[in-house]
């Protein structure tokens, strides 16, 4: 019995002793799993700024800084507190709404003297020429008090209505005005206009106009405009902008196919120069009014050209289209670094190379939704010189994204194949002092986890490109295993790479109630939860 009792109090011995290590590992555990309660405020506010600034524009939809807010009562007074967050959101007001503007006094509290971005939301169903006065002149006595004089930034209107054209010029503080989204000129007479005057706005510098028939009579201080863009306006309308504009740097032109032949404007002049436009968004259009315009351009400070073409799965390229390119090109040969190109058709290798062969200086190259035909085309044409040099021999960066390829898979397979034998010879026809530098960007393209991309990929690494080709994850599942293996090898976390996608769960109206309480500000925060913050660019 005496040698039982003792191997019955070992036992014990033992089991204790098990016991308690397995408690403190646990408590190691717990010790160890830090809350985002204790991490300090410095890098919480750095946290919210990039989860608020990747939030997409939705107007009816609970953004996340009301999420992050509704977290716990730490957190909560840490988004109230944090001013740059509040300013680097855009608020919209909905002007049709019947309650007061409590949600806009407290966004101004919130961004205290840093300057904001406002978005002024009108109703479809309000009149043209109407607006709820009462709502204005409240939201407008906010704007204007001391304490907020000078803070608007950054206005946009949608569903512009004419009776705010005695309200604009009182916001002296306005940098960037943003107005569109109101009937066309189908719907009224450009004579009936009340004149949209902006030339006491000291600070406008960037405008935008987008759907937007009000811009026939505006009103501005032409001399202070940097950044012009016009969507969906005539192209009379476009050109006229332009040639008011002696300082105008950035200038993007979207027009429509038809024109209004109701209006009239002065022709453009003949060599007419713009000595500082340096960024250049155009969608070409077939229309002789408007190739007419670029015979006429000189732009000998271009550095970005940004062309939307018109031969999308055509034959070729348009000739009114290909004298816009070569005249664009001309003026600015030794300028032009950069040349994003959009839904280009299959245009000639020979007029592929004249293009480009008269930009010099050009660095970028960016490819988007072209025939796969002139994708490779266009890579052959890069491989190298007749006479054994490198063309373009300064360019840095191709980028090729979404390439329009055939629907037949016979087809289609044949043009990936071609597309993968045209990359190694780019590479190896680089000037060696380089070939470290130049990247390719290959985004969205079919046909890269097909043998032929692997076999090219390996073929770089073993001559140390691995890092220089940049592959989207997206339609790509085996060559981003394979550039995952060598990250690692490499220790080269931050390669490029697109991230995959990560999913939440929305909460429900009984976990937010829970978990706002009723004390005053919270409630605010709910009611500014129904209103729209998007990220502010």
């Amino acid at each position: 019995m005496n040698n039982l009792d003792d191997n019955d109090t070992n036992l014990r011995a033992v089991v204790m002793k098990c016991w308690e290590e397995e408690k403190e590992n646990e408590e190691n555990d717990n010790n160890s799993k830090v809350s985002t309660r204790v991490l300090p405020p410095e890098l919480l506010s750095v946290v919210f700024l990039y989860v608020c600034a990747e939030e997409s524009f939705a107007r009816n939809n609970r953004h996340n800084i009301f999420l992050l807010a509704s977290v716990c009562s730490y957190w909560r007074a840490l988004v109230l507190g944090i001013t740059f967050l509040w300013s680097r959101l855009t608020l919209t007001v909905n002007t049709d709404s019947q309650g007061d503007p409590s949600v806009l006094q407290y966004f101004l509290d919130n961004v205290k003297q840093t300057p904001f971005a406002l978005c002024l939301l009108f109703s479809q169903k309000q009149e043209y020429f109407s607006v709820p006065l009462g709502r204005m002149s409240a939201i407008e006595a906010l704007l204007l008090k001391d304490r907020n004089r000078g803070k608007l930034e950054t206005l946009r209107i949608e569903g512009f209505s004419l009776a705010l054209c005695g309200y604009l010029p009182r916001f002296q503080s306005i940098c960037r005005l943003e107005i569109g989204g109101i009937p066309y000129l189908n719907y009224w007479q450009p004579d009936s206009l009340q004149p949209l005057d902006l030339s006491n706005l000291a600070g406008l510098n960037q405008v935008e106009f987008y759907s937007s028939g009000c811009s026939l009579g505006v009103v501005m201080p032409w001399t202070q405009i940097t950044s012009l863009t016009l969507k969906s306006e005539d192209i009379y309308v476009c050109v006229f902008f332009f040639t008011q504009c002696p300082n105008l740097q950035e200038f993007h032109c979207f027009s429509p196919l038809k024109f209004n032949t109701r209006v009239s404007y002065p022709e453009i002049v003949d060599n007419f120069t713009s000595e500082k436009v340096e960024n250049l968004s155009w969608t070409s259009n077939p229309e002789q009014k408007c190739v007419t315009l670029f015979s006429r351009l000189r732009l000998p400070s271009l550095r970005s050209l940004q062309w939307y073409s018109r031969s999308y799965r055509m034959s070729d390229i348009r000739p009114d289209e290909a004298s816009a390119l070569h005249n664009l090109f001309s003026s600015s040969a030794f300028t032009l670094s950069c040349f994003r190109l959009h839904n280009a058709g299959s245009w000639t290798i020979d007029f592929i190379k004249t293009i480009l062969s008269r930009a010099k200086n050009l660095r970028v190259l960016h490819l988007t939704k072209c025939n796969y035909k002139f994708v490779i085309d266009t890579l052959f044409v890069l491989r190298h010189e007749p006479d054994g040099g490198t063309f373009l021999p300064l360019l840095e960066t191709l980028i090729i994204q979404e390439p329009e390829g055939s629907i037949r898979p016979s087809e289609r397979e044949r043009q990936e194949i071609q597309l993968a034998s045209h990359i190694i010879p780019i590479f190896q026809n680089r000037d060696p002092e380089k070939k470290k530098s130049f990247s390719l960007q290959l985004s969205q393209t079919a046909g890269l986890h097909s043998k032929d991309m692997r076999t090219v990929y390996n073929a770089l690494r073993s001559e140390g490109y691995a890092f220089n080709i940049w592959v989207d994850s997206a339609m790509t599942c085996s060559v981003k295993e394979v550039l995952e293996r060598e990250r690692w090898k490499k220790g080269m976390r931050n390669a490029p790479m697109v991230s995959g996608t990560h999913w939440y769960t929305p909460r429900t109206e009984e976990d937010e109630d829970q978990d706002w309480g009723d004390e005053p500000s919270t409630r605010l925060i709910r009611e500014a939860a129904g209103c729209s913050l998007s990220p502010t660019t």
